[in-house]
């Protein structure tokens, strides 16, 4: 009462209002547009802050498909990406439209992390996997064609980036068991598909594209890139148990 009774006989200039105020949970993600909106997604939904005093916020009445929202990114003409807990949808001319639908088994657990370069070219991490988005399809594999001399081994030291032998033998029989390979035997010419998950060590961190198309993966065990083909390993020691 004596501050309502202050600001009536003595009204301040300027009132400072924290954002806080206008969120009504936890914050998960952030994302900014082109027009300089920032996004930001809660357990509850998605707000938008215009940077001039106007918030908006967008759950399931205002056609957000899965409310619980875990990341965001910003596409090319003013799109945004969501991903929440069971699907990736999208914003654009003022609805959101399912974009995929998200496998569990597939990602192996709920999006963390979203990297969208264009709208043809999409990157999404769960704690232990990758998905790969070229505009038409999904795949959490890269696809390699056989050489003459190749075994699974070769092609594995090569797509790994290392020389553990552990880890190698290990990534040798989820090629083998992935392909449905039943020897060492590969014919040249053939392609054999690759898993994004058998580069991936501790928990997925961070997600990042560089000007050279490069991706970047931080995780809880150092930093790992890959260049379309095969992995490089920063800050991993090797061992064998």
């Amino acid at each position: 009462f004596a501050l309502e009774k202050a600001f009536t006989t003595n009204p301040p200039s300027e009132i400072k209002v924290p954002y806080r105020v206008f969120l009504a949970d936890s914050l998960t993600a952030l994302a900014s547009d082109q027009e300089n909106t920032l996004w930001i997604g809660t357990p509850i939904g998605v707000y938008s802050f215009d940077g001039e005093g106007i918030w908006k916020r967008f759950g399931q009445a205002e056609g957000i498909l899965d409310s619980n929202v875990i990341a965001l990114a910003s596409g090319p003409n003013g799109a945004l990406w969501v991903g929440s807990k069971g699907s990736l949808s999208r914003y654009a001319g003022n609805r959101f439209t399912l974009v995929l639908d998200f496998n569990q088994e597939m990602l192996g657990g709920p999006p963390r992390f979203i990297h969208l370069k264009n709208e043809r070219s999409a990157w999404i991490a769960s704690d232990s996997n990758l998905v790969y988005f070229d505009g038409s399809t999904w795949r959490t594999f890269v696809n390699y064609v056989v050489k003459v001399g190749d075994t699974p081994e070769k092609i594995a030291r090569e797509y790994l980036g290392r020389q553990d032998e552990v880890k190698l033998a290990e990534a040798v029989a989820q090629i083998k068991q992935f392909n449905s390979l039943g020897s060492d035997e590969l014919s040249a010419n053939s392609t054999i598909k690759l898993p994004f998950r058998l580069a991936l060590e501790g928990e997925v961190t961070a997600l990042a594209v560089d000007k050279k198309d490069r991706l970047w993966v931080g995780t809880t065990l150092g930093i790992k890139t890959f260049d379309g083909k095969g992995w490089n390993n920063f800050g991993y020691a090797l061992y064998t148990v």
